[in-house]
């Protein structure tokens, strides 16, 4: 999920705002992992893809 920035008025600048260096890590690391499981989502086995990405630690 997202964090939160404290400050109801300041949620829309916070989440729209660059990620730093270490979220971006997180994001592409997400990004490869879900792309390593393309293959069964391409099938249709969409339960083994989600039970492998719920898993995953980014």
């Amino acid at each position: 999920g997202i964090d939160h920035p404290g400050d109801r008025h300041k949620v829309v600048d916070y989440v729209l705002k660059a990620p730093g260096k270490t979220e971006r890590l997180h994001i592409e690391r997400a990004i490869d992992e879900a792309a390593r499981y393309l293959p069964e989502i391409i099938s249709g086995d969409w339960a083994a893809a989600m039970n492998h990405l719920h898993a995953f630690k980014a």
